[in-house]
C-alpha cells in the first residue's frame, strides 16, 4: 500500500499550482471536491487535497475532511518514529493548518524527505524537520464478518497482542470506491515524543 502511495506522488512530480484564475486544471478540480467555486488554487493549502487523491487512486482509505492537514492523525494507526517506512502518513506543524505528505526517507541533521502536494506550491520530495513532526500514521483498514475494524500493517506482528489491541472507534473511513465504510482508531498523536533514528 504504502509504495503505492509513493508511486502517485512520483507520477504527479512537479505538478504546480497556477497563481491567479487560470489554475492548474488538475489541482483546481480537486479542490472542487470540497470547495465547488474556488477559482485560484494558489489560495488554498491543498497539501491533504492532494493526499486525498493519493487515496482515492490507489484505493486505500482516506479521513473525513481530508483538505485540513492535521485530519490526518485520525489516519490509520500510530507510527513510532523508528518504524517509519516510505509511504507513512507524516503530519507537520506548519501555522495553525498544518501539513500533510508521505515518508519519503531519511535525510541527515534531523531531518526527513517528504512527499506532498503544495510543497513550494507544487507536488514534490522536500526536506522537513523531525521536531516539528505531530504524528506519524500507518496502516491501513477494513471490515470483518463481524464488523470489526482491522488493520492491515506488518509492523502489527512485532508488538504484543496486547499493544494490537483497538480502542474504541472513533472516525469512519471509506475504502476505494465502493466507499467500503468502516469504524477505525482515531488516537491523536500531538503530544507524542519522538527520538531521531539514523536508519
Amino acid at each position: 500500500m504504502s509504495a503505492k502511495i509513493i508511486d502517485w506522488y512520483i507520477a504527479h512530480d512537479g505538478l504546480s499550482e497556477v497563481r491567479g484564475p487560470r489554475s492548474n486544471p488538475m489541482i483546481i478540480a480537486w479542490i472542487r471536491r470540497f470547495f465547488a467555486g474556488s477559482t485560484d488554487d494558489s489560495t488554498i493549502a491543498w497539501c491533504g487535497i492532494a493526499r486525498h487523491e493519493a487515496a482515492l487512486a490507489t484505493d486505500t482509505p482516506s479521513v473525513p475532511k481530508p483538505f485540513r492537514a492535521r485530519s490526518w492523525l485520525a489516519y490509520g494507526e500510530a507510527i513510532a518514529i523508528d518504524e517509519i517506512e516510505p509511504g507513512d502518513t507524516v503530519v507537520f506543524r506548519r501555522g495553525a493548518a498544518g501539513h500533510v505528505g508521505v515518508y519519503g526517507g531519511p535525510h541527515v541533521d534531523g531531518r526527513v524527505f517528504v512527499w506532498g502536494g503544495n510543497q513550494g506550491n507544487k507536488i514534490s520530495r522536500a526536506v522537513y524537520p523531525i521536531r516539528d513532526i505531530l504524528g506519524v500514521r500507518g496502516g491501513a483498514c477494513f471490515v470483518s464478518l463481524r464488523n470489526r475494524p482491522i488493520y492491515i500493517d506488518p509492523r502489527q506482528q512485532r508488538r504484543s497482542s496486547a499493544s494490537r489491541m483497538l480502542p474504541r472507534a472513533r472516525s469512519t473511513y471509506a475504502r476505494g470506491s465502493a466507499c467500503m465504510r468502516a469504524r477505525c482508531s482515531a488516537t491523536h498523536v500531538s503530544g507524542f515524543s519522538f527520538s531521531h533514528s539514523s536508519r
